[in-house]
């Protein structure tokens, strides 16, 4: 999921460099970026930089299972699935979250604890 989200953001982060670069203002994500040349070297350069953040991460996995839903689920009126698991994840394994994502910030119902320059 971190990877997925990293590369999720990586890619938008490009797509709307080359929207404001070449003037493509009401272009499409899906429709029109993607498969797109700058599309391809973006999703090049992502490969890369997930490949380097392997090299230096260790994998874990995340018990699925002991998983308390109810928890991530109670979030999702004000926070995403995704960061809503992740913070649960974190709490669980006692992980830091290192993020520029203000909603692992704006809202302190978790006890994960989440460093950024955003604080």
């Amino acid at each position: 999921m971190i990877l997925s989200e990293f590369a999720n953001s990586y890619l938008r982060f490009t797509f709307q460099r080359w929207q404001e670069e070449n003037g493509y203002l009401e272009a499409k994500y899906k429709k029109d970026y993607v498969g797109s040349d700058s599309y391809k070297e973006s999703a090049e350069e992502v490969t890369s930089y997930l490949n380097r953040i392997l090299k230096i991460t260790e994998k874990y996995p995340d018990d699925f299972n002991a998983i308390n839903l109810d928890n991530v689920l109670e979030r999702l009126s004000f926070i995403d699935f995704n960061d809503s698991y992740i913070l649960e994840l974190a709490t669980n394994n006692s992980f830091k979250i290192v993020t520029d994502d203000n909603d692992f910030v704006d809202h302190d119902i978790h006890s994960a604890k989440v460093i950024t320059i955003q604080q």
